[in-house]
């Protein structure tokens, strides 16, 4: 007979209503995952020097440097922030002066040994670019309970600032991070070779090398030490 029996309509239903209630579930607990794997980080106006600020309805911040030494702090963190995944400071920005250096300092310590410095600054754009700044070199140099935001050293610079944030590296970021360790691990063993030559004891040493006209003679020393 055309139509479906009951019994089936019913368990169709009942899966269906299971389906629902299982989004229901995970939907929301899926969006409070996404939100803890990054954290917002908040400019404190009142802590800037050399800037002038001005906030827009859409959270895009517009600065403009006015001395030497433009900086501000941001809020403290959180609490819960866990800067062990999320140690990636990043934003948006749109400059069409662009800043000749960038650099991120660690608070409360605010030395040089715990901050990170980019020397080629941020980069002219007529759009939105997305930077970022790996800051984990540095956070086994201090405790760290808000940062300080240094652009520059050239008054009249202006910059839109939105989406500042701590985060995990992305793939991209992962990548770069292993090959980075990978060249380190080999300069290290480089160097730990040629340490090692520079210190060895030889038995021997050439004290005169003579060029003639179709001989090359060499003359050693040979320790007497180790002589037969």
């Amino acid at each position: 007979m055309p139509g479906c029996k009951p019994p089936i309509c019913g368990s169709s239903a009942s899966r269906r209503r299971r389906l629902y209630a299982a989004l229901l579930f995970f939907i929301p607990l899926a969006l409070t995952l996404c939100t803890r794997a990054q954290t917002a980080v908040t400019i404190d106006p009142d802590t800037a020097r050399d800037i002038e600020f001005h906030a827009s309805s859409d959270a895009t911040i517009e600065l403009r440097t006015t001395g030497r030494d433009p900086r501000v702090r941001t809020k403290p963190l959180p609490k819960d922030t866990d800067l062990r995944r999320n140690h990636v400071l990043s934003f948006e920005y749109f400059s069409l002066t662009g800043l000749d250096s960038f650099q991120v300092f660690l608070i409360p310590s605010e030395r040089e040994s715990a901050s990170i410095r980019q020397e080629e600054g941020l980069s002219r754009s007529e759009g939105w670019i997305a930077h970022s700044i790996d800051l984990s070199p540095v956070l086994a140099n201090a405790p760290v309970r808000a940062f300080r935001l240094d652009f520059g050293t050239r008054p009249g610079r202006t910059l839109k600032l939105r989406n500042l944030q701590l985060r995990p590296r992305n793939q991209q970021e992962r990548e770069f991070a292993e090959r980075s360790a990978a060249h380190a691990a080999r300069e290290r063993t480089h160097e730990e070779s040629l340490r090692a030559y520079l210190d060895a004891n030889f038995t021997g040493a050439v004290t005169h090398v003579r060029a003639a006209a179709d001989r090359i003679t060499v003359t050693r020393r040979r320790d007497a030490s180790h002589a037969a």
